[in-house]
């Protein structure tokens, strides 16, 4: 068999063709990503994500621009530069009608075995007993919070009753921390509720004896007997020796505190204090009642300290 020159041509090309071969794949020799590479990848923003990340971009933003700053009632106030008129107007009122309580040591409780709960088949009388108690000198809103106040800034109103100057109903202790931190966005002032000791020390200054406190009750407080069983409009009754409207009778109000079985026990109970008679009961005037962070009643609201 002849071998022509071309023949050995197309030898030589196919040797060079399987070198060329076998040295990309012939060695094992396999392509991979760099470790580095993968793990220097971002993650993958969802759109919740973003959406609170631009959120929390306007809030760090508007919370760098200038406030304006005033004093109102010997209070300064910083406003928020997105604070619509409605709500300085709002705001405006709650500061003016705060007032100084001066502090002092009072007699807290009661011995009468007028209010209990059962706890662990055992009965624990809640507001007994009578102890000493010093409260240092505060400030305290004259009403009672309402709905209008409320519903300029929250932008709803929950109360069942409604009315402008009704107090503000239905509302859970964490609404009222809703409130008290949307306030502080707006305006810089830093409320809060009042103590437990707070409350009833202003509740009971000044109170009149047993055999005269039917009238002083016609006077000042909006109960069962005399209200057909709804709320009615702050500071429509007398004030008491504090020039606090309605701090016993019309709501029920929320305090600060966690409850405890009585007062020879710590506050370590989950749910919270709320104090005073309502538009729908009668006795004893200064009621002790627990309800849980999101117990939302037609006869409690409250009113805001400093």
């Amino acid at each position: 068999m002849r071998v022509t020159k071309f023949d050995i041509y197309r030898i030589f090309v196919v040797i060079l063709l399987f070198c060329s071969v076998t040295d990309g794949f012939g060695q094992g020799q396999i392509t991979r990503p760099s470790k580095s590479n993968s793990h220097n990848k971002p993650p993958k923003r969802t759109q919740t994500q973003q959406s609170d990340n631009q959120n929390q971009h306007y809030l760090d933003s508007i919370a760098n621009l200038p406030r304006e700053e005033e004093y109102i009632n010997n209070l300064l106030v910083r406003w928020s530069p997105d604070v619509t008129n409605e709500q300085k107007t709002a705001i405006t009122t709650i500061v003016n009608n705060l007032i100084d309580i001066e502090g002092g040591t009072f007699i807290m409780g009661s011995d009468k075995h007028d209010h209990y709960w059962e706890y662990a088949g055992k009965r624990y009388y809640i507001d007994e007993p009578t102890h000493s108690e010093r409260v240092n000198s505060f400030k305290l809103s004259k009403y009672e919070l309402t709905q209008k106040i409320w519903e300029t800034i929250m932008g709803n109103n929950p109360s069942r009753y409604w009315g402008d100057d009704f107090p503000v109903t239905n509302v859970s202790w964490n609404d009222c921390q809703s409130f008290i931190n949307k306030i502080q966005q707006l305006s810089d002032i830093e409320f809060r509720l009042p103590t437990e000791v707070e409350w009833e020390y202003v509740a009971r200054k000044n109170l009149p004896k047993y055999s005269e406190y039917l009238p002083y009750i016609r006077k000042t407080e909006w109960v069962s007997y005399n209200t057909d069983k709804m709320p009615h409009s702050v500071g429509t009754k007398e004030c008491n020796s504090f020039g606090v409207y309605d701090i016993i009778g019309n709501v029920s109000e929320w305090t600060s505190d966690h409850a405890s079985l009585d007062y020879n026990h710590p506050r370590t109970l989950k749910n919270y204090i709320a104090r005073g008679n309502a538009y729908n009961s009668w006795s004893p005037e200064y009621m002790r009642y627990d309800f849980n962070a999101y117990d939302k009643k037609d006869s409690l609201g409250f009113r805001v300290a400093l």
